[in-house]
This record gives structure tokens, C-alpha cells and sequence, in this order.
């Protein structure tokens, strides 16, 4: 009983955080979301000359630091190349199917906080626990 309650309320926090999720993607197709009217700010300012605080402030600096970069990439095949943003950092495109998902992780062999392998280990460990929490419930409550 304990077990089916714990994978019931999983179950409910992913349910949340996909429509989340959605929701975000809605707000950032239709213009709504801040990031793109930020960049288009500082690329006017800077082609103006204009010096604005905002972009040297160190807040700013991190929240538009990613670690992990990821696209969905359209097609059937990794046929360009994608990458880190950053030595310390992943980068991650991957291809949705209907029978599968395909991940191409890339890091940087000179950064010692990274590892290419771990990182896809521990990619396939969640993507199994994942499949096994929906497997263990009814289409119906999905």
C-alpha cells in the first residue's frame, strides 16, 4: 500500500509539472515569456551604445548561465552538430519517435566535473524509472 501510494503521488507531480510545462511553452510561443524580449533589449541597447545595468549585474549573468543545453532535433538521424555552451556544461539534442527516444550527450574530455558516460548512465536510470511509475498505471489515469 505505502509503495502504491508513493508511485500515485509521482504520478500526480509529473502530471504537474508537464502541464507546467505546457503552459510555459504556450506563454513562450506567443510571445509572453521574458528571455527573448530581454535578448532583443540588450542586442538594441548594444547596437545603440547604450549601457544597461541589468546586463552586468551578476543575477543576470547566472540565470542566463545553462549547464544543460538541449533541442529536440526534427528527423530520424543526428546529422548537424550541437554543443555545450559552456566547458563545464552538457549539451543534449535528442530525436522523440513513437517507439523511442535517441539522446546524443556532449561534453568536454577536458572538464574533470563532467562526464559524457555518467551522465547518460544516469539519463538511462530515470528514463527507466519513469517507464516502470507509467507502465504501473492504466492509460486511463494518464
Amino acid at each position: 500500500r505505502y509503495q502504491r501510494r508513493v508511485r500515485e503521488e509521482k504520478l500526480r507531480l509529473l502530471m504537474e509539472a508537464i502541464k507546467s510545462h505546457k503552459q510555459q511553452m504556450y506563454e513562450c510561443v506567443n510571445g509572453r515569456d521574458v528571455d527573448r524580449h530581454l535578448l532583443g533589449l540588450r542586442i538594441l541597447a548594444t547596437e545603440q551604445g547604450i549601457e544597461l545595468p541589468l546586463f552586468s549585474d551578476k543575477s543576470y549573468a547566472a540565470s542566463s548561465r545553462y549547464l544543460l543545453s538541449t533541442s529536440n532535433v526534427p528527423g530520424t538521424t543526428f546529422t548537424g552538430g550541437f554543443g555545450n555552451m559552456y566547458p563545464e556544461g552538457y549539451g543534449m539534442p535528442y530525436i522523440l519517435r513513437k517507439d523511442r527516444l535517441s539522446f546524443c550527450v556532449v561534453s568536454r574530455i577536458s572538464c574533470k566535473e563532467t562526464s559524457s558516460a555518467k551522465f547518460c548512465s544516469t539519463l538511462n536510470e530515470c528514463l527507466k524509472d519513469l517507464g516502470a511509475l507509467l507502465l504501473d498505471f492504466p492509460a486511463s489515469k494518464l
